[in-house]
C-alpha cells in the first residue's frame, strides 16, 4: 500500500517539504529507508482538498415539515420568513398570534413548529393566546465557532424565551445562506478525513498564534504505518527526522497488548491487528488515511516491563507531544477495547428541523439546537484521566474523537470538523509563548515581560486545578504525570521545581487550598512532602493573585524561608516522583483551634490574649483542612499578611508525630486559611500576642 493515500496531498506535499534532504540525498529512496541529514521548512505552498460528500440523503419536502398555517399564514410564509431572517440586520423580527390549543393541535399532528413551541409552555403561561416573535441573529461569542453562525431567538409574550443555534447539511439548497452545517457523525468516512485535512492544512497555513510544524526528530520508538494491515514497530536512527502523530487515549484495564523485551523483536517484523485493543488499530488505520507514516503510542513504544526504559520515555513525553505533526485524542473512548472510529449516534431528543425559505425561491431545511444543550467535552473519559491533561496542553495540534463529532483542536481555536457548531471547551491552553524554540537555551533565550509573567501564573493555576480533579491509575504518578507541563514551565521561568512549586514564588504557592467538596483521606503511601499540593487527592485550588496581598505593595509582609529541598527518586526524571522535601520558615506560630468536620470550618486563637475569661474564642480565619484530618493540637502559621488591608493567609501545622516531642520537632501540613472575609477582627491578634520569630521545619 503506498504511504500516503490520494486522499490527503496537502498533508503528503506539506510533509514532503518539510523533511525532504538537502544536497546529495536521493529523491526515489525506498520507502523504509531513512536519513539524519538536515531539513528545510516547507516551500510549496499546500493546497486545500474539495470536499467531497460520501452520499446526498434523501430528505422530506421542507414543507412538510411544518403545518398549512404555519407555511401559509405563520412564520414560514415567504414574506414572513423574509422578516424573521432580516432581523440579523435590523435586530427586530417577525411577530404573529395564535393560540396554545391550535398550537397543541397542530403539534399532535406532526408539525415540527407546533411541536417546538408546545414544549416551551410551562405552568405559568395560564393565557390561552399567545403572541410569538422569532428573529434571526448573528451570534456574537468570540468563543464559538464557526464564525458568524446564526441563532434563532424565541420571544413568547414580549418575553425572551428561548436561543437554538441553526445549521443546515452542506448539501441543502440552503447551504450557502446558513454558516454552520449539521455534525459529522460518520467519523472513518472518506468525506471526513477530507475536511479534517482542510483544517489542519488552513491552520498551518493561516494561524499566526499557531506554532508550524518543524522538522522533528523521531521517538525512540514509533509504529510504522506504511501498511495498515501490518504495521510493525520501528527503532529511529539517532537524530532521524520524519513526520509523526501521537496518540492520546484511555487504556483502562487494558494491559496484555504492550511492547514488552520478549516482544520487542517480534513486533519489529510486524504486529498482528487482531492482538490489539481496537482504540490502537483505529489510531492506527486513521494515521495511514491521514497521509503521515509513524504514530507513537506510550504501550508499543515504551517496554512495559522496564523500569529503566519507562523511566527515560517519560522523560521525554514533553518533547514526543510538542513535537508531533499533531495528536489523535480518543476522547469518547473508556479504554482501549472501545475504539473511536464508531459513527455517532445523534442527540437525544433530536434537533428541531424546520424549513428555510431561500431568497431564490427555493426551499431548504435547517435544524434547530438549544443553545444551553451544546457539547462541553467535561464529562469525555479523556478528561478523567491525568495523564491526558499533558498530552492535550502540550500539543499544538490534534484531531479530538469527541463522543458527538470529530474536532479540531490548536492554540488559536476549536472547531467541529466540517463547520458544525462548536461552543467554549472546557480546559484551557497554555499560553503561547510555551512554544517559543528559544526558551530551551537558558543563555539567550529572551526576558519576560510583566505581561508574559502573568499571564504565565495564570495558565500554572489552571493547569494544576484541571490536572488535581482528574484520576490516576497509580497514586504514585501525581508528579509524574504532570512533569512534562512542569518541565514546559521551567524552560520559561527558569527557575527550580520543588515537588509541584516554584523556588521564584514559593511563598505564594504554599497558599494552596482544598474546599470540603474535594477532601479525601491523606493517602498513606508517602509521594510528596505536606506543604505539596502532590501530597493529597481531589481537587486543589493553587493559590490566587490577591490583590489584598500583593506582594509588590510596601505593606505586604511574609515569613522567610530559611531552605527548602526536595530528594528526586530519580535523578533522570528530576521534575517527577520524590522521595523526601523539607521546608525550613521562620515565622510566628499561634496556638489555634477548629472543627475540621465542619464544611466550612472557623479558626480560633488557642489563647484569648487579653481578653476577659468569659469571651468567645477569638475567631481569626477561615480554616480550609486538606484532608480528613484529626488533628488535636494546630497551630496557625501567617506566611502573608498586609497591614493596610489587615487580611492574612498561611497554614494550619501540627506535630509530624502524636507523641510528646521537642521544641526543634518538625511539623506536618494539616490545612490553609485566611482572614475572615468581612475583615472583622483584623490582624491585632498577630501584634498582641508574645509570639517570637523561630525557625520551623515542615516535611
Amino acid at each position: 500500500m503506498p504511504c500516503f493515500p490520494p486522499l490527503c496531498a496537502p498533508v503528503r506535499r506539506h510533509l514532503r517539504g518539510l523533511f525532504h534532504r538537502k544536497g546529495g540525498g536521493s529523491q526515489g529512496a525506498a520507502p523504509g529507508s531513512t536519513s539524519s541529514s538536515k531539513t528545510a521548512l516547507p516551500t510549496v505552498e499546500p493546497k486545500e482538498v474539495a470536499l467531497q460528500a460520501d452520499s446526498v440523503a434523501e430528505s422530506s419536502s421542507p414543507p412538510s415539515l411544518v403545518c398549512a398555517f404555519c407555511r401559509e399564514t405563520g412564520l414560514f410564509a415567504p414574506g414572513h420568513f423574509r422578516e424573521a431572517l432580516d432581523a440579523q440586520l435590523s435586530y427586530a423580527g417577525f411577530s404573529y398570534s395564535t393560540a396554545w390549543s391550535q398550537v397543541q393541535a397542530s403539534a399532535a399532528e406532526g408539525c415540527n413548529w407546533c411541536r417546538l413551541l408546545s414544549s416551551t409552555r410551562t405552568e405559568g403561561m395560564y393565557k390561552e393566546t399567545l403572541r410569538v416573535t422569532v428573529g434571526f441573529r448573528v451570534h456574537a461569542s468570540n468563543n464559538t465557532t464557526p464564525k458568524g453562525v446564526q441563532t434563532l431567538k424565541l420571544v413568547l409574550d414580549d418575553t425572551p424565551h428561548s436561543v437554538y443555534y441553526v445549521s443546515t447539511d452542506p448539501d441543502d439548497v440552503a447551504a450557502s445562506l446558513i454558516v454552520a452545517k449539521t455534525c459529522v457523525r460518520k467519523l472513518s468516512s472518506h468525506s471526513t478525513y477530507v475536511m479534517a485535512t482542510n483544517c489542519i492544512m488552513d491552520c498551518i497555513r493561516n494561524h499566526e498564534r499557531c506554532p508550524p510544524p518543524h522538522s522533528a526528530t523521531l521517538p525512540a520508538r514509533v509504529i510504522d504505518c506504511l501498511d495498515p494491515a501490518k504495521p510493525r514497530l520501528h527503532v529511529s536512527n539517532k537524530d532521524e527526522q520524519a513526520a509523526y502523530l501521537a496518540l492520546s487515549y484511555t487504556r483502562g484495564t487494558t494491559s496484555s497488548f504492550g511492547t514488552t523485551t520478549d516482544t520487542l523483536d517480534a513486533y519489529l517484523l510486524g504486529i498482528d491487528m487482531e492482538s490489539l485493543p481496537q482504540t490502537i488499530r483505529d489510531a492506527i488505520r486513521s494515521t495511514h488515511a491521514l497521509g503521515v507514516r509513524y504514530l507513537w503510542v506510550d504501550a508499543l513504544c515504551i517496554l512495559q516491563d522496564s523500569e529503566t526504559d519507562k523511566i527515560h520515555e517519560i522523560a521525554q513525553m514533553g518533547s514526543i507531544f510538542r513535537n508531533a505533526y499533531f495528536t489523535i485524542i480518543a476522547s469518547s473512548a473508556r479504554s482501549a477495547d472501545e475504539g473511536f472510529l464508531q459513527d455517532r449516534v445523534p442527540p437525544s431528543p433530536p434537533d428541531i428541523t424546520l424549513p428555510f425559505r431561500c431568497s431564490d425561491g427555493q426551499v431548504g431545511a435547517m435544524s434547530l439546537s438549544p443553545i444551553w444543550r451544546q457539547y462541553d467535552g467535561s464529562s469525555e473519559p479523556v478528561c478523567q484521566r491525568a495523564w491526558c491533561l499533558e498530552e492535550r496542553l502540550l500539543s499544538p495540534r490534534a484531531l479530538i474523537y469527541a463522543s458527538h463529532t470529530l474536532q479540531y483542536h490548536c492554540q488559536t481555536t476549536t472547531v467541529n470538523v466540517g463547520n458544525a457548531v462548536c461552543g467554549p471547551i472546557t480546559g484551557h491552553r497554555l499560553p503561547n509563548l510555551l512554544f517559543r524554540s528559544d526558551f530551551d537555551d537558558r543563555n539567550t533565550s529572551p526576558a519576560l515581560s510583566p505581561n508574559d509573567t502573568k499571564a504565565l501564573r495564570y495558565s500554572w493555576i489552571e493547569a494544576v486545578g484541571e490536572y488535581t480533579q482528574r484520576s490516576l491509575g497509580d497514586p504514585a504518578d501525581k508528579l509524574v504525570a504532570f512533569a512534562a507541563v512542569a518541565e514546559v514551565f521551567q524552560r520559561a521561568w527558569k527557575s527550580e521545581y520543588l515537588a509541584g512549586l516554584w523556588r521564584h514564588s514559593l511563598v505564594q504557592d504554599l497558599l494552596w487550598y482544598k474546599t470540603s467538596e474535594s477532601r479525601h483521606p491523606r493517602p498513606e503511601r508517602y509521594r510528596a512532602p505536606t506543604w505539596s499540593w502532590a501530597s493529597v487527592d481531589g481537587h486543589v485550588w493553587p493559590s490566587l493573585l490577591d490583590d489584598r496581598l500583593d506582594l509588590e505593595s510596601v505593606d505586604t509582609q511574609t515569613c522567610d524561608i530559611l531552605s527548602c529541598e526536595v530528594t528526586p527518586v530519580t535523578a533522570d526524571l528530576p521534575l517527577g516522583q520524590v522521595s523526601s522535601g523539607v521546608l525550613t520558615l521562620r515565622a510566628r506560630m499561634f496556638k489555634a483551634s477548629w472543627n475540621p468536620a465542619a464544611s466550612m470550618p472557623d479558626l480560633y486563637l488557642y489563647d484569648k490574649l487579653d481578653q476577659p475569661t468569659d469571651t468567645l474564642p477569638l475567631h481569626i480565619g477561615c480554616a480550609y483542612p486538606d484532608s480528613d484530618v484529626d488533628a488535636k493540637e494546630i497551630w496557625a502559621l501567617p506566611l502573608m499578611w498586609n497591614t493596610k488591608t489587615q487580611h492574612a493567609a498561611g497554614l494550619i501545622v501540627t506535630r509530624l508525630t502524636d507523641s510528646t516531642a521537642t521544641e526543634n520537632a518538625p511539623f506536618r501540613r494539616v490545612g490553609y486559611f485566611h482572614s475572615p472575609e468581612d475583615g472583622s477582627g483584623g490582624l491585632w491578634w498577630m501584634s498582641a500576642s508574645d509570639e517570637e520569630r523561630r525557625d520551623f521545619v515542615i516535611e
